[in-house]
Formats: structure tokens, C-alpha cells, sequence
């Protein structure tokens, strides 16, 4: 992997901290097409569906997908300020419990960026933290 995407992506992990609910940087938007550097959001959330979003954001669980110049990029966010939700409905994966509430999120938003696919080697995954967990089980 060249040193260009690795880079990419470890700035598209952190920029989900920055979309969607509770970003770090208030101002910010993750309306399709935003750009941040050549890579553009594609899917968030409330595209998969409200309900879905809903659930997500109780669970504390948030994932962007962006189309950039290596393909489609999936950025799952990590622990951040909802730190009991993360603990109850993510924390399982690292221990190998995929039954958590953000586990099956993951795969779900991975599914709806993949069209449905398990496995879609065109789709790259990054994260930070428990977001790095979710990357790899979401992109299994």
C-alpha cells in the first residue's frame, strides 16, 4: 500500500470524528459530495435508513463512506465522548463478541455501501480505536 493511501486513509479515520452527530469540530457537514481533499462522501448514515441512523446514534456508533482516487473508503468512528456506549455496544469485538449493537452496524453499513456483499475487495476500511475493531469485522 503506498504511503499516499495509507495517509488518506488515517486522515478519512479521523475525519469521522468531524461528521454526522457529536463531531469534535462543530461546522462541518457530511452532505454527499462534500470533498475533503479528493475523496467525497458518498453514503452516510440516514442513507442506509432514519431508523437505522436513530439507532446508530443511541448505540453511539458512526460510520462515512467516501469515493476516493484508491476506490471506496468506509471510516468507522472510534471511542469518542460516548464512552458508555461504546463500552456496552462495542467494546465485545475486541474480545471477539460480534453480537454488540455497533458490530452488526458495521456490517450493515458495510453491506449497504458493498450492495449486499460480505466481502468486497474494491472497498477499503480504516478506523481509529474501536473504530479499527468495527473496520475489520464491518469488512470482513
Amino acid at each position: 500500500m503506498s504511503s499516499t493511501k495509507n495517509l488518506l486513509l488515517a486522515i478519512l479515520s479521523m475525519d469521522s470524528y468531524n461528521r454526522g452527530y457529536g463531531t469534535g469540530i462543530t461546522g462541518l457537514t457530511d452532505d454527499i459530495d462534500t470533498q475533503i481533499g479528493t475523496a467525497r462522501v458518498t453514503k452516510r448514515l440516514k442513507d442506509v435508513s432514519t431508523s437505522f441512523a436513530s439507532q446508530a446514534e443511541a448505540a453511539g456508533f458512526y460510520a462515512i463512506s467516501y469515493d476516493t482516487d484508491f476506490g471506496k473508503v468506509i471510516a468507522y468512528r472510534g471511542t469518542d465522548e460516548n464512552i458508555p456506549q461504546d463500552v456496552n455496544n462495542g467494546y465485545g469485538i475486541s474480545v471477539g463478541h460480534a453480537d454488540g449493537n455497533q458490530a452488526k452496524m458495521a456490517a450493515k453499513f458495510y453491506q449497504s455501501v458493498s450492495g449486499g456483499a460480505l466481502y468486497d475487495t474494491g472497498i477499503n476500511v480504516t478506523g481509529n480505536s474501536l473504530g479499527g475493531g468495527l473496520s475489520g469485522f464491518g469488512g470482513i
